[in-house]
């Protein structure tokens, strides 16, 4: 037998379409509102520069026709707002903890409601590096010797230079009974001493390869793999004694030294540039053409502090001290030495001991367990590998985070050693300077080794 519907389901299902009708003519019938305007402008976020304590974001946007609010957010959870009015803007995300990951995304925002975002992204702080460094110390020379700079090419092929007096007992040399050198290469073996165009002391070395090598004894000298060159600046028209340099080839170098002289060489010619200044330049580094810095003060008195950028174009004075107008020095006026790789911050050394400059903020900090003697050398492989060296035997470590200094090192000669000099070169690091052996006065050389 054929089953019938239930008259209950048919009018169920007839109430059903009556209702779905008069929907459907209401929607009709009535005006539909205006939807918001799509908003065109797209957000994109990206990781421009790690380090161990804080992380660089670059925040780029399409449209900026009118200034916009962004929402930044760390792991899920709001830290800052910003109201962005140029395409690309960047930030610096900071107190982070060392070698820890990191989840990041930004959103635009209008009257408190997330409107659009861009991908989240993950990134990790750098870890710091290890403190512990097992030391050799090491002398070369008799009374008279002293060591300026250093290179480390690998730990068999080491450069130094300064000046080095050994003894000639049968006077052959020059009839003092002593001999003189002014630089040295280590073979893995011993010491090979050596005179680079004459044994006139020299202030510091710049190597390239080992057919591109530059030395400065108040004039410059090169190696071209076959021959050193001297050039005389004085001879060219140049008023200038340099003593260090920096370049990013040899048809782009540096130099800057004693009353104010800052030399550039472009492979072809020197040319003097104006530095505004007659105080004693005592160190010089860069990243590219248009980051150079350059360092240095006046030992005598009456003296003075300067501590300068170039742009590309122009040398412009960050910070200087004149003395006697300036009576207390500022603890960034006496600026000796200047390391970095990056555009954020400077390592720097002087009669302060360390400090690190923040360049957009154009601010110094002496962080705790920075040394506070005067500090002569700073170089480093990365923003969490940062040596120091200078007076009272001290050779201190920067590992991104905790400032350390050896007391192997602050032990040798009785305190009595100026280091001058420092290079690092992965693990290995080598610090140079004079000091006292006994009452004589001859080169001490410091090999560091990471564990």
């Amino acid at each position: 037998m054929k089953p019938t519907s239930s008259p209950i389901v048919t009018k169920a299902k007839n109430t059903q379409l009556l209702v779905f009708s008069f929907l459907l003519l209401a929607f009709w019938a009535c005006p539909k509102p205006e939807p918001d305007p799509p908003r065109h402008t797209t957000i994109n976020l990206a990781v421009s520069d790690r380090w161990t304590h804080s992380i660089t974001l670059d925040i780029s946007v399409e449209d900026v026709s009118e200034p916009c609010i962004v929402l930044l957010e760390q792991d899920h959870e709001p830290i800052d707002t910003l109201e962005i009015i140029i395409a690309d803007t960047s930030i610096i995300i900071e107190n982070l903890n060392p070698q820890t990951n990191y989840t990041y995304q930004a959103f635009f925002t209008q009257e408190g409601i997330y409107e659009d975002s861009s991908q989240s992204i993950q990134t990790a702080t750098l870890d710091t590096t290890n403190h512990d460094m097992n030391w050799e110390i090491q002398t070369i020379g008799i009374s008279g010797s002293m060591l300026r700079d250093v290179h480390i090419v690998n730990e068999n092929d080491i450069w130094v230079v300064g000046q080095i007096v050994l003894d000639d007992p049968d006077s052959s040399w020059n009839g003092t009974g002593k001999k003189t050198f002014n630089a040295a290469h280590w073979d893995g073996n011993e010491w090979e001493y050596m005179r680079i165009i004459n044994s006139e002391e020299l202030y510091s070395i710049f190597y390239f390869n080992e057919n591109d090598i530059w030395v400065s004894s108040g004039f410059p000298k090169h190696w071209n793999g076959e021959e050193w060159t001297m050039y005389h600046l004085q001879n060219m028209g140049i008023p200038a004694s340099v003593e260090h340099c920096w370049g990013t080839s040899s048809d782009n170098m540096y130099f800057v030294g004693y009353g104010g002289s800052i030399v550039y060489y472009n492979g072809s010619e020197f040319t003097k540039m104006e530095s505004e200044t007659d105080i004693d330049f005592h160190d010089i580094w860069g990243i590219d053409d248009n980051h150079i810095w350059a360092s240095g003060y006046k030992s005598s008195v009456p003296g003075g502090g300067i501590f300068m950028f170039f742009d590309g174009e122009n040398w412009n004075t960050i910070h200087k001290y004149n003395y006697p107008e300036d009576m207390h020095a500022p603890i960034e006026s006496m600026v000796r030495s200047v390391w970095t790789n990056n555009m954020n911050y400077l390592y720097l050394t002087g009669f302060s001991g360390q400090l690190i400059y923040d360049i957009r903020n154009d601010t110094f900090n002496h962080e705790d367990g920075a040394s506070e003697w005067i500090q002569f050398r700073t170089r480093g492989t990365s923003e969490s590998d940062v040596f120091s060296v200078g007076q009272g035997s001290e050779i201190s470590h920067y590992n991104g985070s905790s400032y350390y200094v050896y007391p192997t090192v602050k032990g040798a000669g009785a305190g009595h050693i100026f280091w001058v000099g420092i290079d690092i070169k992965e693990n290995l690091v080598v610090a140079v300077g004079p000091g006292f052996e006994g009452l004589m006065s001859v080169a001490f050389i410091a090999i560091g080794t990471r564990n």
